[in-house]
């Protein structure tokens, strides 16, 4: 008999915020810290990063210049912070993890739904609904659909 090794999982932890993606190997999070959605980290080892204990746990935002697991400006107007959290859904298959983490602006009346699709290899899929609640004609100046800090990793040469 075949075992399959198509490892896929969406979860929250309320009491932290964060948000971890794992498909086969790789991970992926993101945190929700003082109304901004962060990148909070990645690995290949296959385990969420609060359980390893020989590595960097999460990224520090403060450290990067633009943090943001995503940019969202809606008529010139910056929208990645002062967010609320609302739902955070998952729809599993056999084959795939859709996961929908779901957010209010407190600045202009829009919602934002950050899709997650997992299906097992080390790639995922993301792509964000932006919903106008508005009676209003708004207009997307800038849209990174994924963006945030990366980990910054000690290179080792050998000397000559």
């Amino acid at each position: 008999m075949k075992k399959d090794t198509n490892f896929f999982d969406a979860t929250y932890d309320e009491a932290k915020g964060s948000f971890c993606y794992r498909s086969g190997m790789m991970v992926y999070e993101e945190c929700l810290i003082d109304g901004v959605l962060v990148a909070s980290g990645y690995n290949t080892a296959g385990y969420p990063l609060n359980v390893l204990s020989n590595y960097p746990t999460r990224l520090d935002p403060n450290l990067c210049y633009e943090p943001s697991a995503f940019h969202l400006e809606i008529d010139g107007q910056c929208l990645h912070y002062d967010l609320s959290f609302v739902d955070f859904s998952v729809d599993k298959s056999e084959q795939s993890v859709h996961a929908v983490l779901t957010l209010v602006s407190n600045v202009k009346p829009i919602t934002v739904k950050a899709h997650t699709i997992l299906d097992g290899s080390a790639v995922f899929t993301r792509f964000l609904e932006i919903e106008n609640c508005s009676d209003e004609i708004m207009r997307v100046s800038r849209m990174e659909i994924l963006s945030g800090g990366l980990e910054k990793m000690v290179c080792f040469t050998e000397k000559t």
